[in-house]
């Protein structure tokens, strides 16, 4: 098995426990109607870097296999859900509320989309 796909299959792990740790975090900041703290801005931050280098990684791996047609539908459904996890810097400045609100649907969105990315190439059933 190729090092990059070991490596991209091993990451994505990290993403879904870091975008889950970020779910329950911001959907208990809305709940609980808390200020839009640091903590909640890092873990923005961590899904959303997390989800870069995982589409590095993916792109770097579409290359070295040469662009097969399964590959392109998952890396274009990934593009889509890393474009969701960015969504939510557009709204910095929003109240905290809004802020808390917009950013659990962008990640819900994004996750779904990793989800649906993932069970396209029947990964899930895989460690890495």
């Amino acid at each position: 098995m190729n090092i990059l796909l070991l490596v991209h299959g091993l990451f994505r792990w990290v993403v879904v426990i870091v975008g889950v740790i970020a779910l329950v975090k911001l959907a208990s900041g809305l709940i609980q109607r808390s200020t839009f703290s640091r903590l909640d801005s890092r873990l923005a931050m961590a899904f959303s870097v997390s989800m870069d280098i995982q589409v590095l990684l993916g792109l770097l791996n579409l290359i070295s296999m040469g662009f097969p047609r399964q590959g392109l539908e998952h890396a274009f459904v990934m593009i889509l859900a890393v474009i969701a996890a960015h969504i939510p810097s557009m709204w910095r400045k929003a109240a905290d509320q809004v802020r808390f609100r917009n950013t659990l649907i962008a990640f819900v969105v994004s996750l779904a989309l990793v989800f649906i990315g993932v069970a396209m190439l029947g990964a899930w059933s895989r460690i890495a």
